[in-house]
């Protein structure tokens, strides 16, 4: 599951899926096509895993969006998570 608050999107399960993977990009799109959304604040403490096409598309859009002044930014991350990001030498990248 997919919740967003504001401008926050927080993944919900603990293993995320290319189906999460789907509607979180709907969820990104969504906020990134709001008025007056200058960041997307991203909420992963509840989740350890997410496919590799799952960090392809977060890096991706993160760059996309920075060409539109919209900056994604991780609040919260688990820390298996966490190492997943620095073993995937994302970590900086992702402003983690």
């Amino acid at each position: 599951m997919i919740s967003i608050s504001n401008n926050k999107i927080t993944l919900e399960m603990p293993r995320a899926t290319l189906d999460d993977k789907t509607r979180f990009e709907s969820a990104v799109n969504a906020l990134a096509e709001s008025d007056g959304v200058s960041e997307i604040l991203l909420d992963f403490s509840k989740t350890v895993y997410l496919p590799s096409e799952f960090l392809g598309y977060l890096m991706g859009k993160k760059r996309a969006l920075k060409g539109r002044s919209i900056d994604i930014r991780i609040v919260a991350i688990s820390e298996p998570l966490r190492q997943i990001f620095e073993e995937a030498k994302i970590s900086d990248f992702m402003e983690l």
